[in-house]
């Protein structure tokens, strides 16, 4: 560290100002040089007076910073009332205490976010939940861990639809607009077909595993349903789950029925039911879409199709209205 009254008397001449600064830099390096050139000059480019500055404003800037994290100071208001905003009812009344905080420390601040106190700007309040007609309660959301839901993805959604368009009226479903599905459709010829051959399969099966004979199975029993997609197949029959057999003997008979119907049928057992493709006497087999490449969700931006050429997203800014607030 150089001393500034030393290098003053190893000089016959004053420094100039880009030396004294260099000197104060030395020993101030925290300072930047901007401030310490206005210091000299405020000074008169003297370095001891300088530094006495210096000094000066570092001691003020260590007990300004000791005061902003180890102390608050707020100004308490007695418990006060104004009209309820949330239900708007005639005489509806909101209840809180308040303060005004000029300084709050972040321990402080936490502490009076655990207890149920809220803050607008400097006024922090605590509602009187239970005096008034709308409670208000706290609820505090971790942004770094937030992941939104599938209800919170639809709410975005009809907020962006409205944005666009002017009408968040949500998509109609698939289920409203899908097509009636393939099983539906068939003739009375086909229907009778298939419950013929399932109800011979049945009766056959039950003689095979040496069980009792079926005499509630008859033909009006068995329906013929879509298939679930997921098997890949055309339509099902639940005929085992409606004879009520014990899960253990329904298995065995289900894989003994499937192996027992057409092979063209490709007729699979599967949770109490029989899943098979179209007989080829009534055509080719119904083909849906290939499960084979899974489908990629659409991701954001999404391409708004809606004719927007007649909406009109317009915001404007209004002044707060208040009112008057009686205080005890």
């Amino acid at each position: 560290a150089i001393n500034p009254n030393t290098a003053l008397m190893d000089t016959h001449e004053a420094p100039p100002l880009a030396s004294k600064t260099n000197i104060l830099r030395s020993i101030y390096p925290e300072v930047t040089v901007k401030e310490l050139e206005e210091i000299l000059v405020q000074c008169g480019q003297s370095l001891k007076n300088s530094c006495d500055e210096i000094e000066k404003r570092l001691k003020l800037q260590q007990v300004s910073s000791v005061n902003k994290y180890q102390s608050s100071i707020v100004q308490l208001y007695r418990e006060y009332e104004g009209e309820c905003h949330y239900c708007r009812v005639p005489g509806a009344k909101s209840i809180a205490y308040g303060m005004n905080s000029d300084q709050m420390t972040v321990d402080d601040f936490q502490f009076l976010l655990e207890r149920g106190w809220a803050r607008c700007g400097k006024w922090i309040y605590l509602p009187s939940n239970h005096k008034v007609c709308c409670p208000t309660y706290t609820i505090r959301l971790d942004v770094a861990n937030f992941k939104p839901s599938k209800s919170h993805r639809r709410a975005q959604n009809r907020f962006d639809r409205f944005l666009a368009t002017g009408n968040c009226t949500p998509k109609p479903s698939r289920k409203n607009t899908q097509t009636e599905k393939p099983g539906l459709e068939l003739g009375d010829e086909e229907i009778s077909f298939y419950r013929d051959n399932i109800l011979a399969a049945v009766r056959q099966a039950f003689q095979t595993l040496q069980l009792s004979e079926v005499t509630t199975c008859t033909k009006d029993l068995i329906s013929i349903l879509p298939c679930n997609k997921r098997y890949h197949k055309n339509f099902a029959c639940n005929i085992l789950l409606k004879l009520n057999l014990p899960q253990n003997v329904r298995e065995k008979v289900g894989n003994e029925l499937a192996s027992l119907l057409p092979s063209s049928w490709e007729a699979e057992y599967e949770s109490g039911f029989i899943n098979f493709n179209r007989d080829a006497t009534f055509g080719p087999p119904i083909v849906g879409k290939s499960k084979s490449a899974p489908q990629v969700r659409e991701t954001l931006p999404k391409k708004i199709t809606q004719d927007i050429s007649g909406h009109t997203l317009e915001l404007t800014l209004e002044d707060p209205v208040f009112t008057d607030e009686k205080f005890e």
